[in-house]
């Protein structure tokens, strides 16, 4: 018995993007703009409105990797096109539209790195609630110390709502 392979056919990876696209527009997040950046990136750096699937491999995302670093873009900002790139190819695979074997992400790692902290400690708060302003400096003062006394406060009554055993009314 000869067994015979079914003919793949050959997929445009920006048609699974816009398709993708489509569903996720439909939720009420804004995840779909990340996936239409992820298509953006990769015309840029394709230069082609075609990619099929089967051109994209290791050699491709290493690539395109670093063709984002030569522009400038963090690791981060690379590994989220690389990650939707990995989450188009896994839905090609779940709907059959093509083989396992075309997977280029078996082998190929997204790197990511560690981002750095990015809020102030008590003592920064502290040296600019006391800071010696006038003018427009001291309105923007005012106006930064008056969202983080909100943010706080807002904690402050999320945390009674979800353990109301701490709040005492005898105080």
């Amino acid at each position: 018995m000869k067994l015979v392979k079914r003919k793949q056919e050959i997929v445009n990876i920006y048609d699974l993007f816009k398709k993708r696209v489509e569903e996720l527009k439909k939720q009420p997040t804004k995840t779909w703009e990340t996936y239409t950046n992820t298509v953006s990136s990769l015309k840029k750096y394709t230069g082609k409105d075609f990619v099929s699937m089967n051109e994209i491999d290791e050699l491709f995302l290493a690539e395109f990797l670093n063709w984002h670093l030569m522009e400038g873009h963090s690791i981060n900002s690379a590994g989220i096109d690389l990650r939707n790139t990995r989450a188009i190819f896994n839905r090609a695979i779940d709907d059959r539209l093509i083989v396992a074997d075309l997977y280029p992400f078996r082998k190929f790692k997204i790197p990511t790195e560690r981002t750095q902290k990015r809020s102030l400690g008590a003592n920064h708060i502290k040296s600019i609630y006391r800071a010696e302003l006038t003018g427009k400096q001291a309105q923007a003062r005012d106006i930064f110390m008056l969202a983080f006394s909100n943010t706080f406060i807002v904690q402050i009554f999320f945390y009674l709502s979800v353990f109301p055993s701490k709040l005492h009314h005898d105080q």
